[in-house]
């Protein structure tokens, strides 16, 4: 009774909560929100760009910035181009960043990309640039700022002349090449850019073949240790499920099966000179749940570098990720191993009813679940689609009554 009363308490919240931004996203009128209705802006001035109460649109155009689907919760803002050059940033009002521009020239008969970003170019995390060269002076050029997630915030967006020094850095290309490019330029060709490099010492033909957590390198216990670079992967929009977009930077991925035994996996790094993190997760073939989180800073007492360890289940399948903590410009490699350290009970399990990750099931968890989802953290994106929505919360609730 008890439980079947909290449950309809809560469902009461979600449902006003849903209710009240259906609400401000219905008043949100034409400002903006289409880019038919555009508004317009002038450069060299900072202006709002409202995200809570954005839309996403079925017509806004997909762009490679952003793997090629087309930002969530978008805005469109038009202004005069003043110079061949001009240099467009949002700094976001959470940390966090998935904000993404584009901008577009304008003819009779539509519209024309002419750069998108979906990165900064300095290693701050609320910031996303774009710099943008070749513009015709006195002609229009939209601008729209949306989002890779679809969770709300609010984004300060200025249009400047010109774009700053500190942009100009090398930019490793998908070919193995490397220029010198300015950041978000690098990113839209799809590079990698390297700020904190003196020349283009380190080529990068390609990223590391387990780059993604769809193509992890397999590690055996007792098996020989894996030397793996981070110095050409990416970072993955995926760990922003669990809050760790931020803290794991250019991660490689590994699988391991369980054995029944508890399983050390170690991450070392030539002298502990990458401040590193590591992640276990459960794999169920199309979504992966937290498992555990261990991380290093090169401390000296580290003395094997960052190791994750627990009690597996005979046949499961993990998956381990390896990154940067925090800073993206280090550079380096580390050796990936397996240790079984004999039988173990009992078993560790995922449930991803734990919002909060402590290991147990309370009613913190809801309170925290709750929190994510009244905020859009990415969070709370239960099932894992891309939408905070009341799909979420019922999926939450009922694995969380349901004990996981």
């Amino acid at each position: 009774m008890r439980q079947a009363s909290t449950f309809m308490l809560l469902t009461f919240i979600a449902l006003t909560g849903m209710s009240m931004r259906a609400l401000a996203q219905s008043q949100q009128g034409a400002s903006g929100d289409e880019r038919g209705g555009a508004v317009i802006v002038t450069t060299g001035q900072a202006f709002l760009a409202d995200l809570w109460t954005a839309t996403s649109n079925p017509g806004d155009p997909q762009l490679e910035c952003v793997d090629g689907y087309a930002p969530r919760r978008t805005t469109w803002f038009s202004f005069l181009s003043q110079s061949p050059t001009v240099f467009v940033s949002a700094r976001g009002s959470r940390d966090e960043d998935d904000v993404v521009i584009a901008v577009f020239s304008q003819s009779e008969t539509g519209i024309t990309l002419v750069g998108c970003s979906s990165h900064g170019a300095r290693d701050d995390e609320t910031e996303t640039s774009l710099c943008l060269n070749n513009l015709t002076v006195g002609e229009p050029y939209v601008v729209m700022i949306g989002r890779f997630f679809d969770s709300g915030m609010k984004a300060i967006v200025t249009i400047n002349n010109g774009c700053p020094a500190w942009q100009i850095a090398p930019c490793h290309l998908p070919t193995g090449t490397c220029v010198l490019l300015e950041g978000s330029a690098c990113a839209f060709a799809g590079g990698r850019w390297a700020q904190d490099d003196a020349s283009c010492s380190v080529q990068c033909p390609s990223g590391p073949p387990n780059d993604s957590w769809l193509s992890p390198t397999v590690l055996n216990p007792q098996g020989a240790p894996q030397r793996v670079s981070i110095d050409c992967s990416a970072d993955d929009s995926q760990l922003s499920w669990f809050g760790l977009g931020p803290t794991l930077r250019r991660g490689v991925w590994f699988r391991v099966a369980g054995t029944g035994a508890t399983l050390r996996v170690i991450c070392s790094t030539p002298e502990r000179t990458l401040s590193s993190t590591a992640v276990a997760f459960c794999d169920s073939g199309n979504a992966i749940d937290l498992l555990t989180v261990a991380q290093v800073y090169g401390e000296p007492e580290a003395e094997e570098g960052v190791f994750l360890e627990w009690c597996s289940e005979v046949g499961k399948s993990y998956l381990i990720v390896f990154g940067l903590h925090w800073s993206p410009s280090q550079s380096g490699f580390a050796d990936v191993w397996v240790e079984d350290l004999g039988t173990c009970s009992p078993v560790t399990r995922c449930c991803r009813a734990d919002a909060n990750f402590n290991g147990g099931l309370d009613s913190q968890d809801i309170f925290d679940f709750l929190n994510f989802y009244f905020t859009q953290d990415q969070r709370a994106d239960y099932n894992r689609d891309g939408a905070i929505d009341n799909a979420d919360l019922f999926d939450f609730l009922n694995a969380y009554f349901a004990g996981c």
